[in-house]
């Protein structure tokens, strides 16, 4: 089971060992799901970051974070949350309605925008094994821990932003942003009709903050 702990407590050095091992899993999901000519134009990009792993292959810290991709059964905590074993999990680069939120459809109705999307998120995962892997900290989201997640060949992050059920977060990088892109020029989910973006849906219902410590569970 991943140290959560270990993670919180980096010195600058093993900080920019994880910048880098972030950037290699970024790179690994963008070759994943780009077109042929999309991964040529990645090629020099691709060749600088496996040189510098090569260098780092050896460094100790750089392996424990590697053999930390968490596997198992998912349970959905909210449209961009999950949790494995015990472990929190936020879905890098999403940001998605509150499970209260409300929003309004083409046809000017509201409905329970929240929920769309936490049985999205439930239907890819449900009786599925999910493969996280560990890219970052984010103290603003409700778990401590980002990470792209995959359903076999499924990137949970960018289906939750192409199908519209959420929105790019804070820390999207460039797919993330083209997920989201595809969604509102195709008016699919949350773009077919009006919402309040979920950060300032929070920033003016404060009561939605998780109550207690997102390390609760993980604390000795």
């Amino acid at each position: 089971m991943i140290d959560i702990h270990y993670l919180l407590n980096l010195s600058p050095l093993q900080k920019a060992a994880l910048v880098m091992l972030r950037r290699h899993v970024v790179l690994a999901l963008l070759v994943f799901s780009s077109t042929t000519a999309a991964a040529q134009g990645n090629d020099l990009w691709r060749k600088s970051v496996e040189e510098q792993e090569r260098q780092m292959a050896s460094d100790p810290f750089v392996q424990k974070l590697r053999a930390n991709t968490i596997r198992g059964k998912a349970t959905v905590i909210d449209g961009r949350t999950i949790e494995i074993n015990g472990i929190r999990i936020h879905l890098l680069g999403v940001d998605a309605p509150e499970p209260t939120q409300t929003c309004t459809n083409e046809a000017g109705q509201t409905y329970s925008c929240g929920q769309y999307a936490i049985r999205a998120l439930s239907q890819w995962v449900e009786n599925q094994t999910i493969k996280c892997i560990p890219v970052g900290l984010n103290k603003d989201a409700p778990a401590p821990l980002s990470a792209e997640c995959l359903n076999g060949a499924f990137i949970l992050n960018q289906q939750m932003l192409r199908d519209g059920y959420a929105v790019a977060g804070k820390d999207a990088h460039k797919y993330h942003l083209e997920a989201e892109a595809s969604a509102r020029a195709e008016k699919r989910g949350l773009w077919a009709g009006s919402f309040t973006p979920p950060d300032e849906y929070r920033n003016d219902n404060q009561a939605e903050k998780p109550a207690v410590d997102p390390l609760q569970r993980l604390r000795p």
